[in-house]
C-alpha cells in the first residue's frame, strides 16, 4: 500500500514538540487531521485548517466543516461589496482574503496536493492559534498497515486552552518550579487537560484502535 511519511513541526514554542507520522496515502484531508491530532496530544476541541500555498499565488484553505465556508463566502462578498478598490488592492488582510480559496479537508484527498506541494501548515484552535508545519519527506510503496503510526518524535503537547505559545512558555515556568505559588494548581490543571508526556507506543495503539475501524 502507498503511503506518506511527514515530519510534523509545533511552530513558536521553545521546547521542540515534533512527530514523525506515516499514513496510507489514499486517504483525505480530515483523516490527516484526526491523525495529527492523536499523534501529537490535542483532544480535538477546537476547529482546524489546511493551508496549501499553490504555485499560482493563492492559497488552498482546506476547511473542517461547510458552516467554515459559508463563512469564509460571506467574507468575501462583504470585501467585494463594500471596500473600494484602492483599499482591497493595498490592504494585506483584504488581499490574503480574496486570493484563498476554500474546500472541505473530507472531500479533498492527499494526493491530489501533497507531492506537488510538500510543505504546508495546520492550523488548530484559532484562539490558542498553534499552527503546525507539516513537510512530506517521503512516499512509500509498500506500507503494511491500514492505519496511521507514529515513527518518532519529541516534546509534550502543551495543554488544551493554555494561552497559545506565550501562554505555554508560561505554564512550563510555573510548573517547572515547585517554589511558585501556583505550582500546585496548575499542575493540577494541565492533568484534567489531559497534559501529559509523550508515549509513542500508547498513541500507535490508539490510532489502531479508533482510525482503523473509521470508515471514509
Amino acid at each position: 500500500m502507498k503511503a506518506y511519511q511527514f515530519l510534523i513541526k509545533l511552530e513558536g514554542v521553545e521546547q521542540e514538540v515534533w512527530r514523525r507520522i506515516v499514513i496510507p496515502a489514499e486517504t483525505n484531508f480530515k483523516r490527516l487531521h484526526e491523525t495529527i491530532q492523536m499523534a501529537m496530544g490535542w483532544s480535538n476541541y477546537h476547529l482546524y485548517t489546511f493551508n496549501i500555498p499553490m504555485t499560482n499565488g493563492r492559497v488552498l484553505e482546506l476547511a473542517e466543516d461547510q458552516d467554515m465556508m459559508d463563512d469564509h463566502r460571506s467574507q468575501i462578498h462583504s470585501v467585494i461589496m463594500n471596500v473600494d478598490l484602492k483599499e482591497l488592492n493595498t490592504n494585506p488582510d483584504y488581499q490574503q482574503l480574496v486570493r484563498t480559496d476554500i474546500k472541505l479537508a473530507q472531500k479533498t484527498k492527499l494526493p491530489r496536493y501533497v507531492e506537488s506541494v510538500p510543505t504546508f501548515t495546520y492550523r488548530y484552535d484559532f484562539g490558542d492559534n498553534w499552527v503546525h508545519q507539516i513537510e512530506l519527506e517521503k512516499t512509500i510503496e509498500d506500507y503494511e498497515f491500514v492505519y496511521p503510526q507514529v515513527l518518532d518524535g519529541e516534546g509534550n503537547c502543551p495543554p488544551e486552552d493554555v494561552g497559545g505559545p506565550i501562554g505555554y512558555a508560561n505554564f512550563l515556568q510555573v510548573v517547572e518550579d515547585p517554589q511558585n505559588e501556583d505550582h500546585e494548581h496548575l499542575k493540577n490543571w494541565a492533568a484534567s487537560q489531559g497534559y501529559s508526556a509523550f508515549d509513542p507506543t500508547f498513541t500507535n495503539q490508539l490510532m489502531q484502535s479508533i482510525l482503523k475501524l473509521k470508515k471514509r
